[in-house]
């Protein structure tokens, strides 16, 4: 594994995972804040299909490498499958703060836990990209892909009023919303209270 996107002067990084396996990819994504920057190093989507102790490896892999151990903040979405996906690493050794995905309008946190608005998430990773904050590397495994995620994701209100934030149908969100999972995690102020495996 190649670590030269990292300039390697950062004391930590965000990888943050949702999880998926049949009809949805697992994506990971590794953020590291520099200043009032946010340099993503690693963008990685797993195969439709990897069993979910496959994944749990990968995760740990990740966050047992020599260059991370110790500096990395594990976020990994809990909605739907990613509760048992979620404790499986914590049964590996890992400590993720769990991020429920949700179509309500409030955030909430139990212990290391947050429920999250989708809204939320997105509208952070929007004004990431408009203030300039993000900074991806060109040459990236995936990112044509997480480019055209960000050009099939929606916006709309629905015949009831509601708001929805989705891929267009047939396409995926997923390495969009493992980046914009990260990012609303430093936007938002919670990364203060930093975990670390």
């Amino acid at each position: 594994m190649s670590l030269n996107h990292f300039q390697k002067r950062s004391q930590r990084f965000i990888l943050s995972v949702d999880i998926g396996q049949v009809r949805d990819y697992t994506a990971l994504t590794m953020i590291e804040p520099v200043d009032e920057e946010y340099h993503v190093g690693l963008i990685e989507r797993l195969p439709l299909g990897t069993p979910y102790p496959v994944v749990v490896e990968r995760i740990k892999a990740l966050m047992t490498h020599e260059y991370y151990v110790g500096k990395t903040v594990l976020l990994a979405d809990r909605t739907g499958v990613g509760v048992g996906v979620t404790d499986m690493m914590v049964a590996a050794g890992m400590v993720p703060i769990g991020i429920t995905i949700t179509g309500g309008q409030d955030i909430g946190q139990n212990i290391q836990d947050y429920t999250v608005p989708k809204r939320n998430l997105v509208m952070a990773l929007t004004l990431a990209f408009q203030k300039k904050k993000l900074k991806i590397q060109k040459d990236l495994a995936f990112v044509d892909i997480l480019k055209e995620e960000i050009q099939n994701f929606r916006y709309e209100i629905t015949e009831t009023g509601r708001e929805s934030y989705n891929a267009r149908s047939g396409t995926h969100d997923d390495l969009l919303l493992s980046l914009a999972i990260g990012v609303w995690y430093l936007e938002s102020g919670y990364s203060e209270s930093q975990i670390f495996l």
